[in-house]
């Protein structure tokens, strides 16, 4: 054999190899030695932010001066806010609603009677600082707020994100360490990951609920006594996981 019919040879030899690797790497997945692990993290944190409601009702003879009284009664209570520390960012008016109430009892007639109005409006207070849950809960309550509700306890949308990514790679380093003992058990090395599949699911805390019909407990304290505290931020859970597909050598 020449030295040119030699070469075609070996250059023959090496384009069989790149097609033969090239097949292999395109093959379906099923067809090719790799190990699927599945990793599990958890991360507790403790919720930054609370949110507390209150729903405000104010009832009149017109349409009017139930509006009025019910926007009084929500400029009152945002005053009292404010003076606990709240910034008036954080205080939404929500739910606004007017309208009359009827008496059905008039057998006279078979329509119903107009009695009054009732207005209603709800106050969302968002709370950055969590430890001033129950100033806020006692100022809705002594604005004498129909229905008192929360503290409602979460994360922020940035530090949700931070928790999350956290999670995952620590999910990622578990599927790594059960698929590094797997293959040293079938006497095999890893190779390049070929896929990585996320999931992330974020666990629910449980809120304490303040109902202002309880508050009568709170109005029986003397002067010189001090409520306890009735709400706890507890932790919530960030659960992540993630399915890793390797290779195998």
């Amino acid at each position: 054999m020449t030295f040119t019919s030699k070469m075609y040879a070996g250059l023959l030899l090496i384009l069989v190899a790149v097609i033969l690797v090239n097949q292999t790497r395109y093959l379906p997945l099923e067809s090719r030695p790799h190990l699927t692990t599945v990793g599990t993290a958890e991360v507790s944190v403790t919720p930054g932010e609370a949110r507390v409601y209150g729903t405000f009702v104010n009832q009149a003879d017109d349409q009017q001066p139930a509006n009025k009284d019910n926007a009084t009664a929500v400029q009152d209570i945002i005053t009292k806010l404010k003076a606990i520390g709240i910034n008036k960012d954080d205080i939404a008016t929500t739910n606004l609603s007017v309208y009359p109430e009827y008496d059905y009892n008039d057998y006279r007639t078979s329509q119903p009677k107009i009695t009054g109005y009732r207005a209603s409006a709800t106050v969302s207070v968002k709370l950055k600082q969590t430890d001033l849950a129950d100033k806020v809960l006692a100022a809705m309550t002594e604005a004498k707020a129909e229905n008192v509700s929360g503290p409602t306890y979460t994360l922020s949308e940035d530090d949700l994100k931070i928790y999350q990514n956290e999670a995952q790679a620590k999910a990622l380093v578990n599927a790594t360490t059960q698929a590094e003992s797997l293959a040293v058990s079938m006497n095999r090395k890893l190779g390049a990951v070929l896929t990585i599949t996320p999931t992330s699911s974020t666990g629910s805390t449980p809120s304490p609920l303040y109902e202002s019909r309880i508050a009568t407990a709170v109005d029986s304290i003397s002067a010189g006594d001090v409520a306890p505290e009735r709400s706890s931020v507890g932790t919530q859970t960030i659960t992540a996981t993630v399915t890793v597909v390797y290779s195998l050598k």
